[in-house]
């Protein structure tokens, strides 16, 4: 696991500002944690459980699990449009408010007036795009049918879960729509199955 930090200061939130504005970076992911584990479950031959020989040992035998979780919280994603933050609103919804259909408060946001600089940066802390929540798994067979032959199964599940992961909100201050996901930034559950002779 980790946790960290990255601000840029390359980007000019006005054309007449003297130097530029120290903002998020556009891939700041503050949270990373990845687990990898493996699993030989103890039956058939020469294991805890199951038949020590004959062709049920064979079918228990050599089964294992394997598995990669990853999980990352969303990076910022770019408020294009110029808005100003409305007083006493606050943009992060409250726990168990949020949803792809109103992934931040738009009333916290109003379009910039006329005439008027921009002071807020392209890119906030509190406005992300959706965490990546995703495990990958596989189900593995080895079986010895002679000293020089092995047939391999392998049942693979990528997106195990079908987790959804949805894209960044809509962006549109003071308009229709403003905080809405609209897509899925992310396949389904994918399942492969193949069968190996190894020699």
């Amino acid at each position: 696991m980790t946790w960290s930090k990255t601000l840029d200061q390359n980007l000019l939130v006005n054309p007449s500002d003297a130097i530029p504005t120290k903002m998020y970076s556009p891939s700041d992911t503050p949270v990373n944690f990845s687990l990898i584990g493996s699993y030989r479950l103890p039956v058939g031959p020469g294991q805890r459980f199951g038949w020590k020989s004959g062709p049920l040992g064979k079918v228990l035998e050599g089964w294992q699990l394997h598995a990669i979780y990853y999980y990352a919280t969303g990076q910022p994603f770019t408020l294009t449009t110029p808005a100003v933050l409305v007083a006493g609103q606050n943009p992060e919804l409250l726990s168990g408010q949020q949803s792809y259909l109103q992934w931040f408060n738009p009333n916290a946001f109003a379009p910039l007036p006329s005439f008027t600089l921009r002071n807020l940066p392209f890119y906030l802390d509190s406005m992300r795009q959706p965490p990546n929540n995703n495990c990958d798994a596989a189900l593995i067979k080895d079986t010895r049918i002679r000293e020089d032959l092995r047939v391999r199964f392998r049942f693979e599940a990528g997106n195990a879960f079908n987790h959804t992961r949805w894209g960044p909100p809509t962006w549109n201050p003071g308009g229709s729509g403003n905080g809405v996901v609209t897509y899925e930034n992310k396949f389904p559950r994918l399942v492969t199955l193949s069968l190996e002779i190894i020699f």
